[in-house]
């Protein structure tokens, strides 16, 4: 993440109504009252929704300022940074934010290795199996890794085969697609009827700002 600027130093995402979802976010993982949580806690955050995995990590590449210093606890400076990073996937500090967590292996890359590793997650596994995201991709049979493997590899221009560069992810318009299949399936079957649909395809890769459609989206 780098050197981290205070949030609200940035009239972009600090104003009332981002406060107030923000701290609704918060509340719904530690409840009223507290300054803190175990990093654990976060798989409250919107309804079970985020792969443990994606959680496991964020705690051990250390990407946010207290977890070493404070035994694993996150505090509410950090929960807005996390939010911000959830829910808009499309910024630069977003998507390299997710790109570290994905790319499992330090090597620069999000790899068809790295790809299996998030599928082969029994977060992933159930989903695969799901009615729903069968429905989603238009198929009645299970989702296999390489079904996921080439819609990801399929659709992200890539100068090397089974490696996705952070600025070839960057340059498509697609992280927030990529990211949500690997770790955030319920906002993948939101984003998958814009993929899908060739005149809607442009507009969503067209796409610069995340935030203030999920404000509108949750009702804030």
């Amino acid at each position: 993440m780098g050197k981290k600027k205070s949030v609200y130093l940035s009239p972009t995402y600090f104003n009332i109504q981002s406060f107030i979802c923000i701290k609704n976010g918060f509340m719904q993982v530690c409840g009223s009252g507290s300054k803190k949580f175990l990093y654990q806690d976060l798989r409250m955050y919107d309804n079970y929704a985020l792969n443990p995995k994606a959680i496991s990590m964020i705690y051990h590449n250390s990407i946010f300022k207290q977890f070493q210093r404070d035994q694993g606890y996150m505090y509410f400076e950090d929960f807005v940074w996390f939010m911000l990073c959830e829910e808009d996937k499309v910024n630069k500090r977003s998507i390299t934010f997710w790109f570290n967590i994905a790319d499992i292996d330090e090597d620069g890359y999000i790899s068809t290795s790295d790809v299996r590793y998030w599928y082969q997650s029994k977060y992933c596994e159930s989903w695969a199996t799901s009615q729903e995201f069968r429905a989603s991709l238009h198929t009645g049979n299970t989702i296999s890794l390489e079904i996921i493997q080439q819609q990801i590899f399929g659709m992200i221009p890539h100068k090397n085969p089974g490696y996705i560069s952070l600025m070839e992810l960057r340059d498509s318009g697609l992280s927030s697609y990529v990211y949500n299949i690997l770790f955030n399936l319920k906002k993948f079957l939101i984003d998958e009827p814009f993929v899908n649909e060739s005149f809607m395809f442009e507009s969503y890769k067209r796409r610069k700002w995340n935030w203030e459609e999920f404000l509108q989206f949750s009702g804030h």
